[in-house]
Order: C-alpha cells, then structure tokens, then sequence
C-alpha cells in the first residue's frame, strides 16, 4: 500500500475491549480466508451493514472486517490526522462491539481514499455497504457502483 498508514483493532465477543493488532497483513497482501468487508460510511449505515455481513458471516463461516478509511489533508503529515486516533478506535470498537461476534476493524489514513481502497480490498471482495437510498445517487450509492467496477461483490444495505 503505497499512500496508507493502517492501524487495526479486534473487538472480541461482546466484551466491549480492545486489542491492538500490528502487522497483520489485509488486502492483496493477506492470507486467503473468507471475509465480509464492511465498508465505514455513516454511523447509522455502518450499523445495518455490519448487521447484515455477520448474518452472512455466520451461514458462510467467514470473519468480519470493519474498514475505515480516513483521508488525511496534504497540510498535516500521514502520520498525524487532524482526528486523534485513540476516538476513532474508540468510537469503531463501540460500532462493532454491539453485535455478537468477533470483528476486526482496519483503520487506514492515507491521502487517496479510492486508491487506499483499492489497496485494502483483496481481488473479488465480499463487500457490505451501508446507505441511504436517494433518487439522486447518494454518495454510499456511488461507492457501491465503483467497487462493483473493480470486480467485487457488492451487497447494499439500505439504512433509516
């Protein structure tokens, strides 16, 4: 990943706590096991995502992966965001904490969020996202239309 810092957190069952994983690898570079990407856009249609990828996680045998991608502006350095990281963990950990299972949430800070995730997401994705539906498209709508073209599998999950 050329453009990208990444940080990630595994939120255990239900326990609410955190802990801090380095380097394990996501994205073109990881170990093939079957994943459920749910793709961070707004607190309320992250919710019905995840709500939806660990209902497919569990008929699939698959883990959950909470990705957040964070563009950094060219004024501040990669390495420090204008939002600290400690809330950003926080506040991930307690949007995935809330469902009964194990999930890791990937943090990424980078300065182009669509090359960023072309990077993380592997080849042929399982992809969950979250919305609104609008009669003009939505900018969750038009994530799910350029992931779609790069050859993922796109679920979109209206939210309220």
């Amino acid at each position: 990943m050329r453009n990208a810092i990444r940080y990630e957190l595994t939120v255990p069952l239900g326990t609410g706590g955190l802990r801090l994983e380095r380097e394990s690898p996501v994205g073109r570079d990881a170990i093939p096991t079957l994943a459920v990407d749910v793709i961070y856009t707004s607190d309320a249609g992250t919710q019905g995502a995840l709500g939806k990828a660990w209902a497919l996680s569990q008929d699939l045998g698959a883990h959950v992966r909470l990705v957040f991608i964070y563009t950094v502006p060219y004024t501040l350095p990669l390495s420090a965001p204008a939002v600290s990281l400690p809330f950003l963990q926080n506040k991930l950990a307690k949007l995935a904490g809330g469902f009964s299972g194990e999930a890791s949430v990937h943090i990424f800070l980078c300065r182009n969020a669509s090359q960023a995730l072309e990077d993380v997401l592997a080849p042929a994705s399982l992809v969950v996202v979250g919305g609104k539906r609008r009669w003009w498209q939505s900018k969750e709508e038009r994530l799910e239309s350029r992931l779609k073209k790069l050859g993922h599998r796109v679920i979109f999950v209206e939210s309220r």
